[in-house]
């Protein structure tokens, strides 16, 4: 090896050069006698394949693959641009993805700034976009009938976007607020000081996601125009060249690949060409001065993370052999010698990944070892990195070996030729992503990096040498620790502490001294072979279709025991074999790929398992126990391709494995095998609390949206309990308890299963008796005694929880508000009136999900955080259930929850006249899309088991409900839509059974600057209005205006004028703001500041303004949360009773949930929507 400067140039390594993609490719001409390149060799594809490819080349440079798929309803875009945020000029830094932002708002052809958005909804799709740092990623996803014309929309962004001043104007708060959002992410956070502490010339430290300090505070200090800044980005770098599209069209109504070819030339060729723009980066981010060092770095979470990156040469030519690849395996298999379990074993680790970081460029890369440390394990953290060098000197040691080798390339060689096809959306956005590598040949279009074509151990020997102690640095991350609290220096923008040292010197020389060992740690040794491989089948060593010389590939798998099974419709109902009080049984025939896979979900419910808050902790703490013994087992399975999820679900230890279906079955019994032979390490014990109780303590920092999502889903049913309700008893569990929670466990207990494959009927049987006889319960649970999540009934009303932060970090706040929909009706009548009522939900929140967004987040910037939502509720299916679904809409940003709250009302009462004046074709429109998003089938083994066991879980067993709400929708009229949001939905409405459930989360920040806001008094003598216009003059620094002012000024406007015009509007923020001068010039604050707030306090496009006008024109009869009346005394005692406050009329402000729980109805359990007849009256004994 060899070094220049800080660029690398490893000799033993072939040379690197762009691939060609000029030779293998012949000059086509579409329909309109536009001219395109057609590659003309052979693809390397997946081998049961239904998909046709086609790879071309524009005139323009930008490449195109694409895609027709006879099997998918819907169809999907991707486009990447081989550009990033390592493209920012130094003094705008975030430009790249604020020009993101732009692009979608209106372009030349189509000047409407939601058009795209718009017509996507229209057609059953939706969109996004992600920047990193050397890649700006575009896609989305539509119905097959609309594809056309979004890939003319999707185009016009790269040829023509608009990019207007009052656009850039308002998505700037949207990077404010996304970025205020990622400021509270530990992830981010974690990146973010990665970055930062690269070489600070080097385009990777700058802090690429941007804000408004680092775009138009930086504009504005260098007397630059933002827009046009942006514009000049936009045109210096969003070439053709650097451009890569797929395409993946359905040919269900829709295209098929002729006619996919002939829509992307003729639409993208129009996108300019203007060359390469990219800049060649040189020097490594991790120069020679950054490495050997030590950064130390403040979470939010109680994590403990220790990162070792090592500065690599590039390796992206090497893609054929794939040397990481190798290294990847070795480092993250936790079977038997392994790293991970080596930690584990100490008591110092709980998980361990690899990953290369957002820097992989043609020059260079960082690769990551990101250990999740215990306490004990971080004070250990020395001891962890000498751990780490150990098993990578016994790699070294070991040399390469090629039976390793053919294992992992085997593994990449299943997924890839026989794995499951993936969604149209997934396929294309990787595809565009993996054709970004320049290096990259033509014929491995779709293959990639995913396969392994060349056994070259001469490069891996190479690779394995990078990763020595003199070419790393080490990331250590924690809240709390001793040392920590000497954290020197503030990241700029995330304003992270955090300190840069050099590494200890004993551990350097501890490093060298234990490497320096004959014999290294026992725990530690090479992987055995992966008994979770296939065994049926047969592997050989076959030529490359392209015959490249030293290029060679594993050939195709050949089942030699195949078992041929009609395919059933993914969503179609199974078949259930057994059923009684001790088991129950479903099956679903289903083959998707080659080779067979298969997923079983499984539930073991008992009599003691979620029944206390105590009992939910030792759950729990089973759980952990549990994975934690067959640990190994697991990592091994998962290096074979597998996939296992085990959780608690109200009374239910739920347990799902997925893979290929031969050796499903062992590794579910060896997990139920562990379950049944649980001994409780006292050792371990308090490392298993410790856990939970670190997981607490994160859920308290969750961002503010999540906690009100977290609150509203305690507030539907019992039992659930709070995460607060656990730490109460976190002091009292023992591992004594555990263990005798483990045995009572097996004392009642009732075993369902789905098995999702081409299993027989004899299979399936056989996996579930050997289940129960590992089991070897001691008894049923009768029907009687079985344990059920009940709804509540909440009585029809609206009601109020505020919760407060105590994480100063979370700036934001959130706002939760659920409407409970649907009619009271008997059981009887119930079902179709309930798949009537969903379907009315379904086709609201479908038209309404845009304007909401456009209005809300787009307009008026109330949040980056802005959706909204529905979901049947749980009690859809009881006796006198009162609801058919709920319909949520969620808001996280730094406007107050009051201002949220009256901006959703008022769209509410907008949105009906737009409902009302909806033509019969755009219902009809609306509807069919609505239809067709609901027909997309699940196309893996696991997404079909999961639609059909949600249906289990829930006891409803209603598989037939996707086509039962079509069916209600297909019979839809407008009027039946208005009757439905007029009695449920409607701000203003009257009706007796309209319920709401309003969560805010107010942060530290916002509840210190207005701390009587939060209680109760102020909401019973005041209107929400009142507050709202209080508590917005108090953000913007109006602190000496008091609520009964606002109130005074409010009610004398109204009484002085019979029509509303913005000049009263005026009136009152002169009012407001007279009042201000003269009280903030008592207080002797300077004229400048009473100035400045002045200025604020009359801007038309501010809150205040829009708060004061919503409270003068709501009108003094208005029953709505925006009336300005005073609430009304309480009626009901029994809320009252329940320390219940009733404020602005129809609302009831609660703090503790355990109160308004007790004081609500229940719902009966869930009934089933129709018999159950099993197959088997019992486990058949002719065949086990």
């Amino acid at each position: 090896m060899c070094a220049s400067g800080s660029q690398e140039f490893v000799e033993e390594y072939p040379p690197a050069h762009p691939a060609d993609w000029l030779s293998s490719f012949s000059i086509r001409y579409t329909n309109k006698m536009n001219r395109y390149y057609k590659f003309t060799g052979s693809l390397v594809l997946p081998s049961d394949n239904l998909r046709q490819y086609c790879l071309l080349r524009l005139p323009n440079g930008m490449r195109v693959l694409c895609i027709s798929d006879p099997t998918v309803k819907q169809s999907a875009a991707s486009l990447a641009v081989n550009i990033g945020s390592c493209a920012d000029p130094p003094e705008l830094q975030g430009l790249a993805h604020a020009v993101e932002h732009l692009v979608f708002m209106g372009t030349v052809k189509y000047p409407s700034e939601r058009n795209f958005e718009a017509y996507l909804t229209e057609h059953s799709g939706h969109t996004n976009a992600t920047t990193s740092s050397l890649m700006t990623h575009y896609r989305f996803a539509v119905n097959n009938k609309g594809l056309a014309g979004a890939l003319d929309r999707f185009a016009q962004f790269f040829i023509a976007p608009l990019i207007t001043e009052d656009c850039v104007s308002r998505e700037l708060h949207a990077v404010e607020s996304e970025f205020r959002s990622d400021v509270q992410k530990d992830l981010k956070r974690r990146v973010r000081i990665a970055q930062t502490t690269c070489s600070s010339n080097h385009p990777y430290s700058r802090f690429h996601g941007g804000n408004n300090a680092s775009l138009q505070g930086a504009a504005s200090r260098l007397g630059l125009n933002l827009r046009e800044e942006m514009v000049d980005f936009f045109v210096d770098n969003y070439s053709a060249d650097i451009m890569n599209l797929v395409v993946v069209g359905g040919t269900q109504d829709g295209a098929d690949l002729e006619q996919l070819v002939e829509w992307s030339v003729n639409i993208f060729s129009e996108v300019p060409s203007r060359g390469d723009p990219r800049v060649d980066f040189l020097d490594h981010p991790l120069s020679d001065q950054k490495l050997g060092t030590v950064v130390r770095y403040q979470t939010i979470g109680d994590l403990y993370t220790i990162v070792i990156s090592f500065a690599l040469p590039q390796v992206n030519h090497l893609y054929d052999s794939n040397p990481l690849r190798y290294v990847e395996s070795l480092l993250s298999h936790g079977g038997s010698g392994s790293l991970i379990s080596c930690l584990k074993q100490r008591g110092w680790a709980t998980t361990m990944t690899t990953d290369r970081s957002a820097w992989n460029s043609d020059r260079s890369c960082i690769f990551n070892i990101m250990i999740h440390a215990t306490p004990n394990g971080f004070t250990h953290y020395k001891d962890i990195v000498t751990l780490v060098f150990g098993y990578l000197r016994i790699a070294q040691q070991e040399g390469v070996h090629q039976w390793y080798y053919e294992e992992v390339q085997k593994l990449a060689h299943l997924q890839f030729f026989h794995g499951e096809p993936a969604y149209s959306l997934t396929t294309a956005v990787n595809l565009s992503r993996q054709m970004c590598n320049s290096y990259l040949r033509p014929e491995h279009t779709v293959s990639g990096p995913q396969l392994l074509y060349n056994y070259d151990p001469k490069i891996i020997e190479t690779t394995l040498s990078l990763f020595n102690p003199s070419r790393y640095r080490l990331i250590l991350g924690a809240r709390d620790f001793p040392g920590f609290e000497q954290l020197s220096n503030v990241e700029t923008y995330f304003k992270i502490p955090y300190r840069e040292d050099m590494l200890p010197h004993n551990l350097t020389a501890g490093i060298q001294q234990y490497l320096a060992l004959s014999d290294l740690t026992s725990d530690l040794h090479f992987p055995l072979s992966n008994r979770f491989l296939p065994e049926n089948l047969e592997w050989d060593v076959i030529p490359d279709v392209n015959k490249t010389p030293q290029l060679a590939t594993v050939a195709p798998i050949s089942i030699t025991s195949l078992c041929i099974a009609k395919t059933d419709d993914p969503l179609s109902a199974p078949e259930l074999l057994l059923h009684n009080d001790m088991y129950e049984l479903w099956t679903k025939r289903f083959k998707s790929g080659k080779l067979e896979r298969a997923s079983i979900e499984m539930y073991i419910e008992s009599t003691c398992i979620g029944v206390s808050p105590q009992a939910q902790v030792y759950a729990d703490l089973l759980k952990l126990t549990l994975c934690d013994a067959i640990s190994e087992e697991l990592a091994v399975a998962m290096q074979a391709g597998f996939k296992y999820n085990i959780l608690i679900s109200g009374h239910r230890l739920c347990i799902k494995v997925s893979g290929h279906q031969e050796k499903l079955p062992l590794l579910l019994h060896s997990i139920v095998r562990g379950l049944r032979a649980l001994v409780v390490d006292q050792d371990k014990f308090e490392h298993y609390l410790n856990r939970i109780r670190r997981s607490l303590v994160t859920i308290g920092l969750e961002p503010p949206n999540m906690q009100a999502l977290l609150q509203q889903f305690y507030l539907k049913a019992v039992p659930r309990w709070h995460y607060l309700d656990w730490k109460q008893e976190l002091d009292k569990v023992t591992s004594n308890g555990l263990q005798c929670f483990v045995t009572k466990l097996f004392d009642r207990l009732r075993v369902a299963m789905l098995i999702v494959g081409t299993f027989t009927d004899t299979e399936a049987i056989k996996i579930m008796q050997q289940v129960l006889d590992i089991l070897n319960p001691r008894a049923a649970i009768p029907i009687t005694f079985r344990l059920h999540t009940r709804a509540l009934d909440i009585a029809p009303n609206t009601y109020l929880q505020r919760l407060v932060l105590d994480n100063e970090v979370n700036t934001e706040n959130a706002v939760n508000y659920a409407i409970y929909a649907g009619k009271n009706v008997h059981f009887i009548d119930s079902y179709n009136n309930r798949c009537r009522d969903r379907a009315i939900l379904n086709l609201i929140t479908h038209v309404m999900s845009i304007p909401f967004f456009d209005q809300l987040r787009t307009q008026e910037q109330l949040g980056y955080m802005v959706h909204c939502s529905w979901q049947a509720t749980v009690d859809s299916y009881s006796r006198f259930s009162r609801k058919a679904g709920i319909l949520t809409f969620a808001v996280q940003g730094n406007s107050n929850p009051e201002y949220v709250c009256l901006r959703i009302e008022s769209f509410l009462h907008q949105f009906r006249t737009r409902l009302a004046e909806m033509s019969n074709k755009e219902l009809a429109a609306n509807i069919t899309a609505c239809i067709i998003a609901n027909q997309e089938l699940p196309i893996k083994v696991a997404s079909v088991a999961k639609h059909a066991w949600r249906m289990i879980l829930d006891n409803s067993y209603d598989f037939d409900h996707v086509r039962n709400i079509n069916l209600q929708l297909g019979r839809l009229t407008m009027d039946d839509v208005l009757e439905f949001w007029d009695t449920f939905i409607s701000p203003t409405s009257t009706s007796t059974q309209a319920t709401r459930v309003i969560v805010q989360v107010w942060s530290a920040s916002l509840a210190r600057i207005a701390p009587s806001m939060t209680t109760a008094n102020v909401m019973e003598d005041y209107s929400l209005p009142v507050i709202t216009i209080h508590l917005c003059l108090v953000q913007i620094g109006v602190n000496f205006v008091e609520l009964a002012d606002v109130d005074r000024i409010l009610s004398h406007t109204r009484k002085s004028t019979s029509t509303l015009s913005t000049t009263d509007v005026y009136k009152c923020q002169q009012q407001l703001c007279t009042l201000y001068k003269l009280r903030a010039t008592e207080q002797a604050l300077d004229n400048k500041s009473i100035e400045r707030v002045c200025n604020q306090l009359i801007d038309k496009s501010n809150h205040v303004y829009i708060a004061l006008r919503m409270a003068l024109e709501a009108g003094p009869t208005t029953s709505s949360l925006l009336t300005c009346r005073k609430a009304k005394p309480f009626s009901d005692p029994s809320f009252a009773n329940m320390e219940m406050r009733r404020t602005y009329p129809g609302a009831w402000l609660f703090d503790s949930h355990h109160l308004f729980k007790h004081v609500q109805g229940l719902c009966a359990p869930v009934a089933p929507t129709h018999g159950l007849k099993p197959k088997y009256a019992c486990i058949p004994t002719s065949q086990i």
